[in-house]
């Protein structure tokens, strides 16, 4: 007698991290391959223009009185008036005189003087430095590059109390390429003024600048002159890209008669009297 015997049915157990491997190759099996960008798709960007030129214009944007290092005027906490080369020499504008009436809150001391002297400041006073260095007399044009005006009690950095403000001159720098120039102008009351410079370099490290001028001048006051030469030299070593020695010197000869004799009364025949 034959006996039936049911069919065994067996289960297996897996693990969880099995099973989560198998859904994942299920799903990356089912993803679709995207197809790569082409690499010689090029995107055109519209046409623009960049141009440069010399900055001669008549307003500074820098400026190293004050802070003793050159820094921006509009990040500075005071009120620094800034003549330019450019603007000096278009007016000719060589004394210290003829430039303050362009510095607001600033006039002229007495022309007769001569070199400058009397300078007012806000109602006071105004020193004058050259590079940051006291001097007692406005030094000649010939050899400046700028005249810096720091207004205010600010001024005090350079070790003089002055309410009004002081003046500083920046001198002009020798250049690492030979230049030179001459220039002779005339005017009424018998006035002459002769300039001349030259600069470049003297080897690899070494550079040099030689100003010169030489004026007369009159006014309508009887009697009344000035005749000043003015010498300056400066000298440049260059001791690394960043660091370099510069010195300076100057030598003024002024003889003028600022004796005030003014004229008492023409005769008849054109004499004065």
């Amino acid at each position: 007698m034959k006996s039936s015997r049911p069919a065994l049915l067996t289960c297996f157990r897996l693990p969880p991290c099995a099973v989560l491997l198998a859904a994942c190759s299920l799903s990356l099996s089912a993803q679709t391959t995207k197809t790569p960008a082409k690499l010689d798709d090029v995107t055109n960007l519209p046409v623009f223009t960049v141009t440069t030129e010399n900055a001669n214009s008549y307003q500074a944007t820098e400026s190293a009185s004050g802070t003793r290092v050159v820094q921006r005027i509009i990040n500075l906490p005071y009120s620094v008036q800034v003549l330019t080369s450019e603007f000096i020499n278009d007016f000719q504008l060589y004394d210290i005189d003829e430039q303050v009436p362009f510095v607001s809150n600033f006039t002229g001391g007495d022309k007769n003087q001569g070199g400058g002297g009397g300078t007012l400041g806000r109602g006071f006073i105004v020193p004058y430095f050259r590079n940051g260095f006291y001097r007692r007399q406005a030094p000649d044009s010939n050899s400046i590059d700028r005249v810096e005006i720091v207004k205010g009690p600010m001024s005090a950095i350079y070790g003089r109390t002055s309410p009004g403000g002081v003046i500083n001159y920046i001198s002009k720098k020798p250049k690492t390429h030979p230049e030179a120039g001459v220039s002779y102008s005339v005017g009424s009351y018998d006035y002459s003024r002769a300039e001349a410079y030259a600069t470049g370099p003297l080897g690899e490290r070494f550079s040099y600048r030689i100003d010169a001028a030489r004026y007369d001048l009159r006014r309508p006051t009887d009697f009344w002159y000035n005749r000043t030469l003015n010498l300056s030299g400066s000298f440049t070593y260059k001791l690394s890209d960043a660091t370099s020695l510069n010195f300076e010197v100057e030598h003024t000869n002024r003889v003028m008669n600022d004796f005030q004799n003014f004229t008492r009364y023409v005769d008849a025949a054109g004499v004065t009297r």
